[in-house]
Order: C-alpha cells, then structure tokens, then sequence
C-alpha cells in the first residue's frame, strides 16, 4: 500500500510518499533552522527527511520535485 506523509513546516506543505513498489517521492521540500528550536511546532524536515532515508538504508530519493519556486525565508503576515 502506498503511504503519504504531511510534514508541518509552518505556512508551507511538504509531503513524502512512499510508493508500495519501494520508490520514494518528495514534493516541497523547505527546512526552516527556526525548527530545529525545540519550541517550535515545526518540524526539523532536514532530519526527519535524513531519518526516513536511512531507515530504509537509503542515501536518496527517487523523485524530488518542487511546485514553485521560494527564497526559503519564513514569512510573517502583516495586519489588514
């Protein structure tokens, strides 16, 4: 059975899938180092990305795509 992972990083959506033929795919890939303060909610994805590679003993995946491009810099809404 095929398995797809939301990882939370904020105002921004990254997901895994792993397909049952064992292919691992990544969309939206975005580490923010404000998750790497354990006070924040969002997750470390450098290494919980890092985790699952290696739990599988794998060093890649087998597609990486991105669906927009992005200055990686976490942004903060501004009243109306």
């Amino acid at each position: 059975m095929h398995k797809i992972t939301f990882y939370p990083i904020g105002n921004a959506d990254c997901c895994k899938i792993d397909l049952h033929s064992g292919q691992k795919l990544l969309f939206d890939f975005a580490h923010y180092t404000v998750a790497e303060d354990d006070n924040d909610k969002r997750v470390d994805l450098a290494a919980a990305i890092r985790e699952d590679l290696e739990a599988d003993s794998r060093t890649d995946f087998d597609v990486v795509a991105f669906s927009h491009a992005d200055d990686g810099a976490p942004r903060r809404r501004r009243a109306a």
